[in-house]
């Protein structure tokens, strides 16, 4: 629905702003380096180096790794590192790692050894303090690149170097690139309902972020990079440098097309201009020392406000879908549109579709949708509510010149009112049945006092129609064709004229009007729709209500029909009306003469 008022109402005690569990205003980085002798401390400096001719850096230890420590099948001797791997009883020795007799005839042999056993138990000699005995040889630093690709090989060499836009990890000896990546993921609110019960959000699933802009800034709040959240949730953005536990990802739900604000979420409060949402997220909650360029699965949760970044993809596809169906060749020309939401602040009109501007910031949009956030009410996550008021905004594009005004769906209204509001359900379903590929026929809504659920599809051959009943129009109203009329009957009938193409028809009741997609649009840009209403026939009278009405939309479908040369659908319209009990007069106006 639609309305003027501007004021808001603030639910006592929920005017906190809900934002995620980061603020932008990040401290400096602080380095952590318990317990580490050697490695990265997380803010691009080290904990500390080994000694390089010894030693090298393993998870932020310095260890010998040019000697480890052997006993396997043995009970003595040495093991390998200057050790021993146990000793014999007195009158035995060690003989190849394991205890016997000592030969009566044991010769001592130290031929080409510098250190260790000398055969009979005695020994070859001890190596320096800088040197370790290796297979009876003083040996010095030897280096170790088992499984390292890059970094300090323990001894002073390398074991290889990076490739451009990366650096070294000393501590797993693998390169890391400069960027940032992850996966964003929304916990949204999901409705259930059925022939016995009323629409109700049960539950939640988590369905990934799509088409969001993301950015990456430093401590101080400087973007280093940017980009757009993949249709799968990922993303991944190049920087010049190795990412720091201090930097933070930055999620501004705004759309800019050739430099200008297309479509933003505004943060509602107490008075405009609105505040643009913005969810910060630091790097140091999700990436690990191994790599603190991989975030990993980031989940945006329901108190933290992962309605306002699904209502953004909601509306996001909604600007898409208007190239998608041809309503308009290109984005640049469609007029901007400011969402407004915030959890606690309702609004009079509920959620409505205002044609006025509002501020975001420094910039104006010229449409601002408001999104009730009332308790029990399904704001955000009433998708097909959201596009009945982007139907509202598709139709403001070409002519509706309703006063918007309280309505009740199952109730009869003035005609322009009934035209403006059933034409937004009617967009809302075509929508989701050309998204699905699938007929869409059932509106629901979730309103802390008047949830309800119809079938626009089935209203009145006595299957399960929902939880409201529909008036139909009368064939003896004494106000003829300008009647008042069920918003939803409108919904009905122009579900009844719509084919599509793109969407296979449901087999019962078949269609006896078809147009396709285009078609639809096709009328509501005619000169008979846009410029032709108030006409007053020669005969005296008026057709049709002052304003657009239900009337000037199937005058305009008769006319297209009639300039294609399709007079059997033209008919085929006029007696569909007649058969729906609306007295519809056969004379369609379609030109000035």
């Amino acid at each position: 629905m639609r309305k003027t008022s501007l004021f808001p109402l603030i639910l006592t005690g929920l005017l906190l702003t809900i934002g995620c569990s980061d603020d932008p205003e990040t401290p400096p980085c602080t380095p952590m380096c318990d317990g580490l002798q050697c490695g990265p401390d997380g803010c691009g400096g080290a904990c500390g180096r080994c000694d390089a001719t010894k030693t090298v850096c393993m998870n932020g230890q310095c260890i010998v790794p040019q000697c480890v420590p052997n006993c396997i099948q043995k009970l003595c001797g040495d093991d390998g590192c200057g050790g021993s791997c146990g000793s014999c009883p007195t009158g035995m020795i060690c003989i190849a790692g394991s205890c016997g007799k000592l030969p009566e005839s044991c010769i001592p042999s130290c031929y080409g050894r510098t250190c260790g056993d000398d055969g009979c138990g005695g020994s070859c000699g001890t190596c320096p303090a800088d040197l370790t005995c290796d297979g009876n040889t003083c040996r010095g630093c030897i280096p170790y690149c088992n499984g390292r690709t890059c970094g300090d090989d323990g001894c002073g060499g390398s074991c290889g170097s990076c490739p451009a836009q990366s650096s070294c990890n000393e501590s797993t000896g693998q390169c890391m690139p400069y960027r940032v990546k992850g996966r964003l993921w929304l916990e949204v609110q999901t409705v259930y309902y059925d022939a016995y019960q009323l629409p109700k959000l049960d539950k939640t699933v988590d369905i990934t972020g799509q088409n969001i802009p993301i950015s990456l800034r430093d401590a101080n709040g400087k973007e280093l990079a940017s980009t757009v959240v993949a249709p799968d949730g990922s993303f991944e953005m190049q920087l010049s440098r190795l990412p720091v536990s201090s930097d933070w990802l930055s999620i501004v739900p705004v759309w800019y097309v050739g430099g200008k604000m297309k479509l933003a979420v505004l943060k509602a409060a107490l008075n405009p201009p609105y505040d643009i949402w913005e969810w910060t997220i630091r790097l140091s909650n999700y990436t690990t020392k191994d790599d603190p360029g991989d975030m990993g699965d980031i989940r945006v949760t329901i108190s933290q406000a992962s309605a306002g970044l699904y209502l953004y993809q909601q509306l996001y596809s909604a600007f898409q879908d208007m190239v998608n169906t041809g309503f308009i060749l290109s984005m640049e020309e469609a007029p901007s549109l400011g969402a407004v939401w915030n959890n606690g602040i309702k609004w009079s009109c509920g959620t409505c579709l205002l044609p006025t501007k509002v501020d975001a910031g420094k910039t104006q949009l010229s449409n601002q949708m408001l999104i009730s956030g009332e308790s029990g009410n399904e704001g955000p996550w009433g998708y097909p509510t959201v596009l009945h008021e982007f139907g509202h905004y598709i139709m403001f594009q070409r002519r509706d010149n309703t006063d918007g005004e309280a309505h009740i769906i199952s109730h009869k209204s003035s005609p322009k009112l009934a035209w403006s509001e059933g034409w937004a359900t009617f967009y809302s379903l075509m929508i989701q049945s050309l998204r699905s590929n699938t007929p869409v026929s059932q509106y629901w809504r979730v309103m802390p006092n008047a949830s309800y659920w119809y079938d626009v599809a089935h209203l009145y051959d006595n299957s399960q129609t929902g939880s409201i009943i529909v008036p139909e129009p009368s064939l003896s109203d004494a106000s003829g064709m300008r009647q008042d009329l069920c918003e939803a009957w409108v919904t009905y009938m122009l579900w009844d004229f719509w084919d599509g193409l793109e969407v296979p028809d449901p087999t019962i009741p078949p269609d006896k009007v078809k147009f396709r997609t285009k078609d639809i649009y096709n009328a509501i840009a005619s000169d008979r729709y846009i410029n032709l209403q108030h006409y007053e026939p020669k005969s005296g009278g008026r057709r049709t209500e002052y304003g657009t009405d239900f009337v000037d939309f199937v005058d305009a479908l008769i006319c297209g029909a009639y300039k294609s040369g399709n007079f059997e659908m033209a008919n085929g319209i006029m007696d569909l009306l007649i058969e729906r009990k609306f007295p519809y007069d056969r004379t369609p106006v379609c030109d000035r003469t």
